[in-house]
């Protein structure tokens, strides 16, 4: 059964790729999509 992670994201959470960059608002790492915890990237 596929998980609802997977079905939105595309995969599953264990496989999203950190960047070695940190959030400058929150200070979570930056997933390979330029995204962090705080959807600061999103904008």
């Amino acid at each position: 059964m596929e998980s609802a992670h997977k079905k939105i994201f595309g995969k599953e959470p264990e496989e999203v790729v950190y960047l070695d960059v940190r959030c400058p608002d929150c200070g979570s790492r930056i997933d390979e999509f330029g995204f962090c915890g705080c959807g600061a990237g999103e904008s």
